[in-house]
């Protein structure tokens, strides 16, 4: 004789199966009666589709007439699998409008990209002006003929110089606030940067790689901006008044000028360590701008 048994099962990638196993009656070598399983007498169902089961085997009976009360445990897992068909069918719907959002958003990033570039080409000459003006400021604030806050105030004035894609940035800083960034870009992508502006004349080493007092300083004023950029980005209140709403924002500290070769490889290995953070000298914007026009008067 044998007899049914039922049991669960969990498989390796975590799905439980529900399983009726026949088992046979036999006696070991002390005589005690033992069932074991009987071979090829199993059957495993995945535990979700238990309830659509015996749905489908109560929809049988009643149609030969036989009426079986419905629990409450069955009326729930009936309910439940109904939610689940739903939300697996609004699941797909909503990946069919992410699709064809994201192919969209994709197009409309490349028409931006088209009309910057078209605004650039449109303003070349203006362009090479504002960098004539500001390697000439530069040279005087070295040599102390001007105001080292004139060269931030034709920076704050000239937002392309940090890319050609804040040609159109308004610079701006959260309202009532008495110690915040020099100023706050957002690009054609509306990704975030926070600019921290020290001044040309300052020292960036101390010795080989040590970073002076002024760029440690320096670093962390723009970190705290950082935080204060974020904060206000994911409250709602906050971000809608400020217009702010980059959680992940990049930040320049603009440092100095570069005083050797040497000098801007050791800065280039230090930014390679840094996460969403760059020391940057006045003489590297000087040479992103020229590069940014070279490359535009060549196409």
């Amino acid at each position: 004789m044998g007899r049914q048994n039922v049991t669960v099962v969990e498989t390796n990638d975590g799905t439980k199966l529900v399983g009726i196993v026949k088992q046979v009656k036999l006696k070991d070598h002390k005589g005690n009666v033992i069932y074991v399983p009987r071979r090829g007498k199993q059957f495993y169902l995945p535990l979700r589709k238990v309830g659509r089961l015996l749905e489908v085997l109560r929809r049988i009976l009643e149609k030969f007439g036989w009426k079986l009360e419905e629990t409450e445990s069955e009326r729930r897992i009936g309910e439940l699998n109904a939610k689940i068909d739903e939300m697996n069918l609004q699941f797909l719907a909503l990946q069919s409008n992410m699709a064809a959002i994201e192919k969209q958003r994709a197009e409309y990033e490349a028409q931006l990209k088209v009309l910057s570039a078209e605004i650039v080409k449109s303003n070349l000459q203006n362009f090479r002006q504002d960098l004539v003006e500001f390697r000439d400021k530069l040279d005087q604030a070295s040599k102390g003929a001007l105001p080292e806050e004139e060269v931030q105030k034709f920076l704050k004035d000239r937002p392309w110089i940090f890319g050609v894609e804040f040609i159109k940035s308004e610079p701006k800083k959260p309202a009532g606030s008495k110690s915040i960034f020099d100023f706050y870009l957002l690009d054609y992508q509306k990704h975030g940067i926070v600019i921290e502006l020290k001044k040309p004349s300052e020292q960036i080493f101390s010795d080989e790689y040590t970073l002076t007092q002024r760029v440690t300083d320096g670093l962390g004023q723009l970190i705290r901006y950082l935080e204060t950029t974020i904060a206000i980005a994911y409250s709602t209140e906050m971000s809608r008044i400020e217009g702010i709403v980059e959680t992940k924002p990049q930040g320049y500290l603009i440092i100095g000028r570069k005083r050797s070769t040497q000098q801007g490889e050791q800065l280039h290995k230090i930014n390679s360590y840094l996460h969403r953070i760059r020391i940057e000298t006045y003489d590297d914007l000087l040479a992103k701008g020229e590069t940014a026009l070279a490359t535009f008067s060549a196409e």
